[in-house]
């Protein structure tokens, strides 16, 4: 219930090839409840146990993940950045590219 979206860099390559042969931006949920799972749910059976009967269609992946922390979540309004989750990008490596002239919340 949010009047805001995510964009994310997807390292999975099955997840890119899948995105690749559509040709076309897709609208997804990653495989936990906003709020609820601060960890990567790695394996099918973690996903499906935490997300239910929630999800209609699920992609599988024969490619391991190295991440083992939630995605890095921040939100940019106008010029400011508000760190919301800090995973496998840490905030302070996000400044640092970022670089002056925005405001860090």
């Amino acid at each position: 219930n949010s009047d805001s979206i995510a964009i994310g860099c997807v390292q999975n390559k099955t997840m890119r090839r899948f995105i690749s042969y559509i040709n076309s931006p897709i609208a997804i949920t990653s495989a936990n409840i906003s709020g609820t799972a601060d960890d990567i749910l790695i394996t099918e059976n973690e996903a499906i146990k935490h997300m239910g009967e929630n999800v209609r269609y699920m992609l599988r992946s024969q490619n391991k993940t190295n991440y083992k922390t939630s995605s890095t979540i921040i939100k940019v309004t106008d010029n400011k950045i508000e760190l919301l989750r800090e995973g496998d990008i840490k905030f302070e490596e996000i400044k640092e590219r970022l670089g002056t002239g925005i405001i860090y919340e």
